[in-house]
């Protein structure tokens, strides 16, 4: 076998094969030469495979589709790469991993998919003006009565807790980031700071912690105040013995999680266990 391989291997690379006056004449190897090259009285015969095998009239081979894809689709990804700054691995990570791309496709959708804009039109527009004028003329004048409610007068907590989750979360980008979807806070105030809400973490404690909030944006807020599935005795007894960075909650009918900080998590155990809540 390896006497077959160093013998096609010279034969390949020698000039033996003798080609017409009318191209070039000479010897030539076989790479570089075809069969119209070839004397006349020279047999063209490749039925045992050795001219295939010594590469006769390779250079005059057209490369096949697969080839030709190929080359193209690695064009492609180097102009994406340029086009885009994004670098050349990731893209042919993509391009080449069926899995990546679906899961990026599902994002992408998630992220463009809005829903179908509301159409209520009315069926009589001067007989609906009418109505609703009427009703507007009638309508109950607008009254201030004072009552007595209950508050929390210890802003100061409140104050420092927003300080400490400013600190906290805040990433090496100077983003501020929520720990419930962990995306950048969607929008600052005119003075240029994040805005976000400061949450109160476990319910019910009979004192005023300022690690026992969480910053949350507005929606994840809204959720964790309106729509959280996990009772305050439930998320403290996961808070407590938890050594990673998530302690998972359910939101919103949704399996979710409170992302902390190591420092926070900390913080919030020591609080915790030292109140004996």
């Amino acid at each position: 076998m390896v006497e077959n391989l160093n013998l096609g291997f010279t034969i390949s690379n020698s000039k033996f094969s003798p080609a017409r006056a009318l191209v070039c004449g000479g010897f030539h190897t076989p790479k570089h030469t075809q069969q119209a090259d070839l004397l006349s009285n020279f047999l063209y015969d490749n039925r045992n495979g050795w001219l295939g095998a010594i590469g006769f009239g390779a250079s005059f081979a057209k490369p096949t589709q697969a080839v030709v894809e190929a080359e193209t689709a690695e064009d492609a990804i180097g102009q994406a790469a340029t086009a885009t700054g994004v670098p050349r691995d990731i893209l042919e990570h993509f391009a080449n991993n069926a899995e990546a791309q679906e899961e990026f496709n599902r994002w992408r959708e998630k992220r463009k998919q809005k829903p179908k804009p509301p159409k209520k039109e009315p069926t009589n527009e001067d007989l609906r003006r009418g109505r609703v004028a009427e009703e507007a003329v009638n309508s109950a004048f607008v009254e201030r009565l004072v009552l007595e409610r209950q508050i929390r007068p210890n802003w100061d907590v409140i104050r420092e807790a927003r300080t400490k989750m400013i600190e906290w979360n805040t990433n090496d980008e100077s983003q501020v980031v929520c720990q419930i979807c962990s995306e950048e806070m969607p929008f600052k105030l005119d003075d240029g700071s994040y805005y976000f809400e400061a949450i109160e973490c476990v319910k019910g404690l009979s004192r005023e912690i300022p690690q026992n909030h969480l910053a949350l944006c507005p929606v994840c807020a809204a959720k964790y105040k309106h729509a959280n599935g996990t009772t305050s005795e439930e998320l403290q007894q996961r808070i407590l013995p938890a050594n990673g960075s998530e302690v998972p909650v359910t939101l919103a009918r949704e399996q979710s999680g409170i992302v902390f900080t190591k420092v926070h998590l900390l913080d919030l155990q020591a609080a915790l266990r030292a109140i004996g809540s």
